[in-house]
């Protein structure tokens, strides 16, 4: 494997708060270790938006920060876009808002340079009062959902939709991604699984935005429910 670089890949919406991720990155790692850090934003992205992006840019020069603006919408067409443009050795992907812990980022990145095969996870699960910030209705739909989708891909992970982790980038050759975007989380979760690939799990306390809406609602997870459904044909019948 060539030298170990991370694409730091931050899906952006509009929240200030990915300041407060990048500086607190950039303060814990040592810059060798990061590849790029890469901006998706989406298409309705404002001006405004993107000037802040670009003087945070220049403040945090050596994160040497590439911006993307995705074709499609949804995080899952954002994810699917910046792990397909990353050019590190591998891809940590974290969320712009804080509820994803920069400090488990760091401690993630460092563990995948001891393991770089293995996908490095963040399980809320595996924290004491992991979902503490959590809404509670979003705690109901996403218990339903978990215990519903570990069921149906007999997963032995405690956090698979989570999708805050650090992984090789090399799963672009080894997994077959569908050509439909929006269903890239739930692929990104499940197939590497699927395909026997190792996970190392570290416990993670879900963050309390301070600007911003939840992005997840109920439509959502009924939609995620059909994806997973979808997916699971998919898979069985590429086995037969």
């Amino acid at each position: 494997m060539n030298s170990f670089g991370v694409s730091i890949l931050i899906p952006a919406v509009d929240e200030l708060e990915i300041q407060d991720v990048i500086a607190a990155i950039d303060q814990g790692l040592d810059s060798d270790s990061i590849k790029e850090t890469l901006i998706v934003l989406p298409k309705h992205a404002t001006q405004r938006y993107r000037s802040f992006l670009q003087r945070l840019s220049e403040e945090f020069v050596h994160m040497n920060f590439r911006f993307i603006t995705q074709k499609g919408k949804g995080i899952g067409d954002a994810l699917y876009t910046g792990f397909f443009t990353a050019s590190g050795t591998h891809v940590l992907m974290i969320a712009s808002d804080l509820e994803n812990d920069p400090a488990d980022a760091i401690r993630m990145i460092s563990i995948s340079k001891k393991h770089p095969d293995c996908i490095i996870s963040a399980s809320r699960r595996l924290a004491e009062n992991g979902f503490c910030n959590y809404p509670r209705i979003k705690l109901v739909f996403n218990e339903i959902f978990f215990h519903f989708i570990r069921v149906l891909f007999h997963s032995k992970q405690t956090d698979p939709t989570y999708l805050f982790q650090c992984a090789p980038r090399s799963l672009q050759k080894q997994i077959q991604f569908s050509e439909d975007h929006s269903c890239f989380v739930l692929e990104f979760a499940f197939l590497p699984e699927m395909q026997g690939i190792r996970y190392i799990e570290v416990p993670s306390v879900v963050g309390n935005r301070k600007s911003g809406k939840t992005h997840m609602h109920f439509n959502d997870y009924y939609l995620l429910m059909k994806g997973a459904l979808k997916l699971h044909k998919r898979a069985s019948a590429q086995k037969d």
